[in-house]
């Protein structure tokens, strides 16, 4: 990963405090994190933790843990991070009713999004920071999900985003510097229990 990116992106406040960083990943270490990436069974997101993967996609979120990852976000953003638990999630479809505008949740405290498809040719699935939460054609950046694109934004009442809908393979990362170890414990028993419905009932992305 391009870490040396990091420390020359610069924060945009339009209409939010975020940073947009595009291409992290060589095509090559792109392509093995590609073949490497886990079975996601169903749409909606998974803790990581809770997937199988190969080494370069295991190589890849060990360095997302790391120190020289946190460090320019802190600096960025003005927060101290070490602090506070970073919760990494797995997408690997999109759902019809996937992309709706939304802020998150409360508990966290920056969101970011990074992005593992090779190529994407649909005009739906690319992530909009929107400049309020009734018009998804009102945005101020439109994020490809392609090429280890990265945006990082801080989470508030008017952090509005969400995507046109597309029912495509959509391979990403969402990564959230969260209040307490009391969120990721719930998240992870969510993901898994949803996860074990779905295999259950043989629910598959798109539906």
């Amino acid at each position: 990963m391009h870490l040396d990116k990091l420390k020359t992106a610069t924060l945009s406040r339009d209409p939010f405090d975020f940073v947009y960083v595009p291409e992290m990943l060589e095509r090559s270490e792109l392509s093995e994190i590609v073949r490497d990436f886990p079975e996601v069974p169903a749409g909606g997101s998974f803790d990581v933790s809770s997937l199988k993967c190969g080494p370069a996609f295991r190589r890849l979120v060990e360095e997302m843990r790391s120190k020289s990852f946190r460090a320019p976000f802190e600096i960025m953003f003005g927060l101290d991070l070490a602090a506070y638990p970073l919760h990494i999630t797995v997408r690997g479809h999109v759902r019809s009713k996937d992309g709706d505008i939304h802020t998150d949740s409360k508990e966290k405290i920056l969101t970011g999004l990074l992005y593992l498809n090779p190529e994407w040719n649909e005009s739906g699935g690319r992530l909009r920071l929107l400049r309020g939460d009734n018009d998804i054609e009102n945005y101020a950046l439109e994020v490809p999900p392609v090429d280890g694109n990265l945006v990082v934004f801080r989470r508030g009442e008017k952090s509005w985003h969400g995507h046109l809908p597309s029912k495509a393979r959509r391979l990403s990362l969402q990564f959230n510097w969260v209040t307490g170890d009391a969120y990721v414990r719930r998240e992870l028993a969510r993901h898994r229990l949803s996860g074990w419905m779905k295999r259950l009932t043989g629910q598959n992305a798109g539906t």
